[in-house]
């Protein structure tokens, strides 16, 4: 018996129990009714129904393609037109006999888009049309926008957005057969095409809500990856500050509208943003790799131009290092006025902003700045450590008092990948590090006893309530 079922029967032996009138009972049933949940269900539908347009679409381009080249031009020209044709077809079924099926809009979106790209290639194969697969991509995905808007179709952005992926990098293959992914000439396009997606996702997000559907939550996904993957291939430097501003820029949006979200996985600019934002915060946190990272990104590099410009042109002297760097490191300063704005301004839309979060990307102008003119490398070390050790703590307290294990489980594995580093990495002698693990471990009792303490303290008010 599910809970519908049970929460009916309940309903029926209160009614013959005359605990409610028959008139309550009716409307309980009626309310119990118009909860079942059968998004699970329609979720099966739509995966399946573009798991059938792939197949169908695979089916076809294999039936083309058999002894293609066998073919006369004129057959070939009407089977290169042929798929976008059915493909056509099947949407304009959905649109005006089945609109109000999310499966036939879904699966007709898919079906349609990639029977658009098979007819181009088609075309450009019989014609010897010139071009090369960046113009191919541009062109596939300029007649795929008008899909978004037509019948707010969301299962071919997977698609669309790795396919515009595609025109910022360039993927060459390397030694051993290694791929290697550089910069591509044609990276402007994928945010001019970004830019034409970014109305459907608006559209598709509750606005005056925090809590979002699973439609939004795989268009996070597929967003969020893509977006990180251009900026990394089109930027020119100050990756570091890049990196912090853009997830912090989606942790807040997170929070804004998918704060709510059941799961953390449900909320996936939050999760995503928060742990490469950490991942970042520790990757500077040794010795080394700080100097390291400062030394080749920091923005403090583009005011010693002149020096390192020397030095490289000894070796390439075509080439200047700093190229467009400041252009870049000026944007990104640009982006967090705006953003820090954007938030201060609507402070009252965002609720449970971690302030620790929102100013990842000033604490790191600061270290930079701090270890090139202030303090001594080891301070520096120290003050990343610190700041760590901040967030954890305060993950900790935040997610003890809204009762989020999950919260409270990354603050300790956060601590614990942190205090191994350094046990590591440090040139402390064994006593002091054994007395630094002892002196955590108690720390980490002491929270045990204070959280037992609370625990306690509820369960005795729990108590003193069922007696009363």
């Amino acid at each position: 018996m599910n809970t519908t079922q049970f929460l009916l029967s309940f309903t029926d032996k209160i009614e013959q129990k005359e605990f409610v009138s028959q008139t309550t009972a009716i409307k309980l049933r009626r309310y119990v009714r118009s909860l079942e949940d059968s998004t699970p269900i329609e979720l099966f539908m739509i995966v399946s129904g573009i798991m059938g347009a792939l197949f169908c679409a695979a089916g076809i381009f294999t039936l083309i393609g058999h002894n293609w080249d066998e073919f006369p031009k004129y057959i070939r020209g009407t089977f290169s037109v042929a798929p976008v044709v059915v493909g056509l077809w099947f949407y304009y079924r959905a649109l005006f006999h089945h609109s109000k099926s999310r499966t036939w809009i879904e699966a007709s979106s898919v079906f349609l888009m990639l029977m658009i790209g098979a007819s181009i290639a088609l075309v450009s194969q019989t014609y010897q049309l010139d071009g090369d697969f960046n113009k191919f991509i541009k062109v596939w995905a300029l007649l795929t926008i008008p899909l978004f808007y037509f019948a707010r179709a969301s299962g071919i952005s997977l698609l669309y957005l790795g396919l515009i992926t595609a025109l910022s990098a360039s993927v060459s293959t390397g030694m051993f057969g290694i791929p290697r992914i550089g910069e591509n000439e044609n990276n402007w396009w994928y945010w001019v095409l970004l830019l034409a997606f970014l109305p459907h996702y608006l559209l598709a997000l509750k606005k005056d809500s925090r809590e979002q559907s699973i439609r939004i939550v795989y268009m996070s996904y597929a967003l969020y990856l893509t977006f990180m993957i251009a900026l990394l291939l089109t930027i020119k430097g100050n990756y570091i500050l890049w990196i912090a501003a853009a997830n912090v820029a989606f942790y807040v949006f997170g929070k804004r509208f998918m704060g709510n979200n059941s799961s953390l996985l449900a909320r996936p600019f939050q999760f995503l943003s928060q742990f490469w934002i950490v991942l970042l915060l520790i990757s500077l946190s040794n010795k080394d790799s700080l100097r390291l990272l400062f030394k080749t990104d920091s923005f403090i590099n583009l005011f010693k131009a002149e020096q390192d410009t020397n030095i490289f042109q000894y070796m390439t002297p075509d080439v200047d290092p700093n190229e467009g760097k400041m252009y870049y490191f000026l944007l990104v300063l640009l982006v967090l006025a705006a953003l820090y704005f954007i938030y201060f301004y609507f402070r009252k839309h965002f609720k449970e902003v971690s302030y620790l979060m929102l100013f990842v990307p000033a604490f790191l102008l600061f270290t930079m700045f701090a270890h090139e003119y202030i303090l001594a490398h080891w301070m520096v070390v120290m003050l990343v450590n610190a700041y760590i050790l901040l967030l954890a703590f305060n993950a900790m307290v935040t997610g003890s008092e809204n009762q989020n294990i999950v919260q409270m489980v990354a603050a300790f594995l956060l601590i614990s990948v942190l205090l191994w580093l350094r046990y590591f990495d440090t040139d402390w002698n064994f006593i002091m590090k054994g007395l630094m693990f002892v002196g955590i471990g108690g720390v980490f009792f002491l929270i045990n006893l204070t959280v037992k303490g609370k625990v306690e303290r509820i369960e005795r008010n729990k108590t003193r309530r069922d007696d009363y």
